[in-house]
């Protein structure tokens, strides 16, 4: 079995690809780094069970023209998904990001909310295309997945994205329909209009993952004066959101506004789940972590630590 952080491994003295400069590291065989701009990537292949070094790098120079494809319509994917629709001139990619937060019914979110799923998941697509069977593309902590009959892939979650630790693991396999793994928060590379310590969502489509994740992290939420928001171009002047109240900072919360912002969480994750766009997610907040739907929950492991079930058949706190 094998295991796939949500963030990026530290990389020590990595072999560079001849002719490929900085950007692309060969970490090993069959496992490339692509750092390109905005863009930390991680992507490993297989063919048959043997390493694919060949299909790796596909995917990465995959990687750098999906990001110049988006960076070329980015007029397009700065503006607020109801303001936006697919259109046969925008590339592939571009209207990948499109559909995926349109899916998820929120207008405010624009179409970067889903670049990074989006891109990876392009990304694998490529890898199988050059004849892996066996795929994880990391980018950034959004992840896409391919695993072939009779494998698994685990993957280490974090229930707090101001730290660093593996709370729970999943089991990947062929028949779960998990093709996505994406996760937001307070405390993660975006602002978020929530205050979930990690919101991770399971889908079968990594753009998909993506737009739902944004959507349920900021779903994790409360009203309490401990909760410092601001817009997001106060912090940031060239966001795409600059208009949104973004949280900045939280105080204490009080067990009661901790589980008022898991229950609107849960809510939220209940409606994605309906709608046929995730399979399932995991919601954490200042060590409590719970679970949607309740079958789900069987599919997680703690890293060190029990379950026990709650009122809700959804809820589960770690002890």
């Amino acid at each position: 079995m094998f295991k796939v952080l949500m963030k990026n491994p530290l990389v020590r003295k990595p072999v560079k690809e001849p002719g490929e400069g900085p950007a692309l590291k060969i970490l090993k065989e069959g496992k490339v780094l692509l750092d390109y701009g905005p863009v930390t990537m991680v992507i490993e292949a297989r063919k048959k069970g043997s390493p694919d070094r060949r299909a790796a790098v596909a995917a990465a120079r995959q990687a750098v023209l999906l990001l110049k494809e988006a960076a070329s319509w980015l007029p397009v994917v700065r503006v607020p998904s109801g303001q936006v629709d697919l259109r046969p001139v925008y590339p592939p990619v571009v209207n990948a990001m499109i559909a995926a937060v349109k899916a998820t019914g929120d207008p405010q979110l624009t179409p970067l909310a889903a670049v990074a799923g989006a891109i990876a998941g392009f990304c694998a697509r490529k890898a199988r295309e050059e004849g892996a069977d066996w795929v994880t593309v990391n980018n950034g902590g959004d992840l896409a997945l391919v695993v072939p009959p009779g494998e698994r892939i685990r993957v280490g979650v974090w229930e707090d994205l101001t730290r660093t630790g593996i709370s729970h693991v999943i089991e990947v396999t062929s028949q779960s329909g998990i093709a996505g793994i994406a996760t937001s928060g307070f405390g993660g590379r975006s602002f978020t209009l929530g205050v979930a310590s990690a919101a991770t969502v399971l889908a079968g489509t990594p753009g998909i993952a993506d737009a739902c994740a944004t959507v349920l992290g900021n779903a994790v939420n409360v009203d309490h004066p401990a909760i410092v928001r601001v817009p997001a171009a106060s912090i940031d002047p060239e966001t795409d959101i600059p208009g949104l109240l973004v949280t900045k900072e939280i105080g204490y919360l009080p067990p009661e506004a901790v589980a008022a912002a898991l229950q609107n969480g849960l809510a939220k994750a209940r409606e994605l789940h309906e709608k046929g766009l995730i399979l399932g997610a995991v919601i954490s907040l200042r060590g409590r972590s719970v679970f949607y739907p309740s079958g789900m929950a069987a599919l997680f492991g703690g890293a060190g630590g029990k379950y026990y079930k709650e009122e809700s058949r959804c809820k589960f706190v770690k002890l």
